[in-house]
């Protein structure tokens, strides 16, 4: 196998884990940072030690954004690529 053959298995998997994913749930849309303030401005203004669920967690935008903040968050993503990209993002906040 040459290098094309291999890229070519690497795109598929890629364009596999795009769309299976649309078959049982939702597709990757990132959220605004104007929604992010204001969703993170609503949860911090609880009392006590909150605790962000996110549903469709993603690349980890929001997820990383409450890390920010001081608010403790777990999320949930199906997309293992988008997963990946998340973990990476949020190693230092664990």
């Amino acid at each position: 196998m040459n290098w094309i053959d291999y890229l070519l298995i690497i795109a598929t998997a890629v364009a596999l884990c795009f769309s299976l994913v649309l078959l049982v749930g939702a597709p990757y849309v990132p959220t605004l940072p104007k929604q992010t303030k204001a969703a993170l401005d609503e949860v911090a203004a609880m009392d006590g030690k909150p605790l962000l669920y996110e549903l469709g967690s993603g690349d980890g935008t929001v997820m990383k954004a409450a890390a920010q903040r001081d608010i403790r968050s777990i999320g949930y993503e199906l997309n293992p690529i988008v997963w990946l990209i998340s973990k990476a993002r949020l190693w230092k906040y664990r």
